[in-house]
Formats: C-alpha cells, structure tokens, sequence
C-alpha cells in the first residue's frame, strides 16, 4: 500500500511539473489528452479500414491472377510468332544495308 501511494505522490508531482511547464490548466491538459486519444482512435480505425481495403483487393488480384497469366502467355506467344515471321525479313534488310556499305 505504501509504495501505490509514494506512486501515485509522484505520478501527481510528475503532472504537476509538467502542467506548470506547459503553463496549462488540468482541464486544458485533460481536453488535450482527451482530444489527442480521439485522433489515434480515429487513425487506428482508418489504418484498420486500410488494412481491409488492402486485402479485399490483394483476393482479387490473386482471383484474377489466372487470367493474367493466360494473357501474358498468349502475348508472348504471339510476340515469338511475330519475331519468326519477321526474322528472314530482317535478314534481307541486312543484307541490303551490307551491300551498301561495301558501295560506299
């Protein structure tokens, strides 16, 4: 019992010293104490809404995800075509630039 009172005595000294440096009364410091708690609350419950929007999205993302990954393989399956269809064309256009180069 003696050291919850020597607590409280010096949790009560410690508010009063800060409350002169402050320069603010109790009320003041208990409105601003009360006014900050409903800041963080606000804040706890935005990230919480956050964290929820967040994974919402990341289960459809990972729902969509099969798509994504077939449409990635048809592209890049189309891109090889387009290359090997292109290649022999490519082959001439050097060639004909080569040809060039030795007139000059």
């Amino acid at each position: 019992m003696k050291s919850f009172l020597k607590l409280v005595g010096l949790s009560s000294a410690g508010l009063a010293v800060y409350l002169y440096s402050k320069k603010e009364t109790p009320q003041e410091f208990f409105n601003n104490l009360k006014n900050e708690f409903l800041v963080k609350k606000e804040q706890v419950y935005s990230v919480k809404d956050a964290k929820e929007n967040f994974t919402n999205s990341l289960a459809n993302f990972k729902q969509q995800l099969p798509a994504i990954n077939k449409v990635s393989n048809e592209l890049k399956r189309d891109i090889d075509e387009f290359t090997f269809m292109i290649e022999p064309r490519i082959e001439e256009i050097n060639k004909y630039i080569e040809d060039l180069n030795k007139k000059i």
